[in-house]
C-alpha cells in the first residue's frame, strides 16, 4: 500500500508564504488564503478517514486483490491462448488448401477485398501477467503504442523509422514484425534493401515477406519507395540523411497493448474463412466458441477501488493547486 500522503509540509509553507503577502486585502493573499482553506478541509477528511483500522482493512483487500487478479490473469492468459491456437490451426488449414493454387498461400483475401497474413506458427504476442483493458488500450497508455524500429548509419545517426501497420499489427503485436539491411540491387553504395519478414522458420526461411529494394535515405527528400500496399509496416518515415549500416533480421519493439483486441482480430478473420480455403464449419465454430470463452473469462477482471480514492483524489487535488500557489509566489522555503 501506498505510504500516506504528507499535505503538512505544503500547508505550512504556503502559510509561511502568505504571511509575507502584506496587506491581507492584496489579492494575492485572498486567493491564497482560499487555496490555504480548501487544502486544509481535504487533508481534515483525508486524515479523518486515515485511521490505522482504515489501512489495516485496506492491507487485507489489497491483498484479496493480488490474488484474485493472479487467478485471473492467469485463466485469461489460458482461455487467449486456446483461442489463438484454435485461429492458427484454421489459418494453416488455409495455407495448405492455398499452397500450388496461389502465388503466396501466406495471404487470405476476405470478401470485401481485405487482404491479411496467415501466420499460423505464429502466436500472438501477450505480457505476463495478462493485463489489458480489452479496447485496444492498456498498460498505462491512452492508446496501443506501435512497434518500431529506427534504422541509423555507422555514426550511429537515426535516418528511416519503421513503424507496424495499424491497426492489424498496432499493439504488442506489432513486436513480431522483422526487418533487416543489406545492399541494393543496382549496385549504388548509398542505396540499400530492406527486407521484412513476419517471424522465421527453424530453417530460417520467412513465413511472410516483403521486400523493399534500391532505396536512398542518403539525400533530402529521400526515396523511400511506396509501402501502401504492405500487410505490415506503415509509410516508411525519413528522420535523416545517411545511408543506414547492414543489419541482420532485428525484431521491431516497443509495441504494447491491444491485447484483447488482437485476439478478436484474429478469430474474426479465420471465421470468415471457408472450406475454399480449406476450413470447414467446425473449426470456424471451434474458433468462435474458444473466443467467447476468452472474452466472458476477460470481462471477469476483479476491479479493485481504494476506500481513500475519493479523499486521496481530492487531496491531490488539494496539494497541487498550493503547489502552484507557492510557485506564483515565488516561496522557496
Amino acid at each position: 500500500m501506498a505510504a500516506p500522503i504528507d499535505w503538512l509540509t505544503t500547508r505550512d509553507s504556503l502559510s509561511a508564504a502568505l504571511a509575507f503577502v502584506t496587506p491581507s486585502t492584496d489579492p494575492r493573499r485572498l486567493v491564497g488564503d482560499a487555496v490555504l482553506a480548501r487544502l486544509n478541509a481535504s487533508g481534515s477528511v483525508y486524515d479523518s478517514a486515515n485511521t490505522i483500522a482504515t489501512r489495516a482493512l485496506m492491507d487485507a483487500e489489497e491483498a484479496d486483490q493480488a490474488t484474485a487478479f493472479s487467478t485471473w490473469a492467469s485463466l485469461t492468459l489460458t482461455a487467449h491462448n486456446r483461442a489463438d491456437r484454435h485461429a492458427r490451426y484454421a489459418e494453416s488449414l488455409a495455407v495448405t488448401a492455398q499452397t500450388g493454387r496461389l502465388l503466396d498461400p501466406r495471404i487470405a483475401v476476405l470478401s470485401d477485398g481485405t487482404r491479411y497474413v496467415l501466420a499460423p506458427l505464429l502466436a500472438l504476442p501477450v505480457g505476463a501477467p495478462y493485463d489489458d483493458d480489452g479496447t485496444g488500450t492498456g498498460n498505462g497508455v491512452d492508446q496501443p503504442v506501435s512497434a518500431t524500429l529506427t534504422l541509423s548509419t555507422s555514426t550511429p545517426s537515426p535516418v528511416v523509422r519503421i513503424t507496424a501497420k495499424s491497426p492489424s499489427w498496432g499493439g504488442k503485436a506489432g513486436n513480431l514484425i522483422e526487418a533487416s539491411v543489406s545492399a541494393a540491387s543496382d549496385g549504388v553504395s548509398t542505396h540499400f534493401k530492406l527486407s521484412l519478414r513476419l517471424g522465421s522458420s527453424g530453417g530460417g526461411g520467412a513465413y511472410y515477406a516483403e521486400v523493399y529494394d534500391n532505396l536512398d535515405a542518403s539525400s533530402s527528400p529521400a526515396s523511400l519507395g511506396s509501402q501502401d500496399a504492405s500487410l505490415l509496416i506503415a509509410p516508411l518515415e525519413s528522420v535523416g540523411t545517411g545511408r543506414p549500416v547492414d543489419s541482420g533480421y532485428t525484431h521491431l519493439a516497443g509495441g504494447e497493448a491491444r491485447l484483447l483486441q488482437a485476439l478478436k482480430d484474429r478469430c474474426a478473420r479465420a471465421v470468415l474463412l471457408t472450406a475454399t480455403e480449406g476450413v470447414s464449419a467446425t473449426e470456424r465454430n471451434l474458433v468462435s466458441a474458444a473466443l467467447v470463452v476468452a472474452e466472458e473469462t476477460w470481462a471477469g477482471k476483479p476491479v479493485y477501488t481504494s476506500r481513500l480514492a475519493a479523499q486521496e483524489a481530492a487531496l491531490n487535488a488539494s496539494l497541487a493547486e498550493a503547489t502552484a500557489m507557492l510557485a506564483f509566489l515565488g516561496w522557496g522555503g
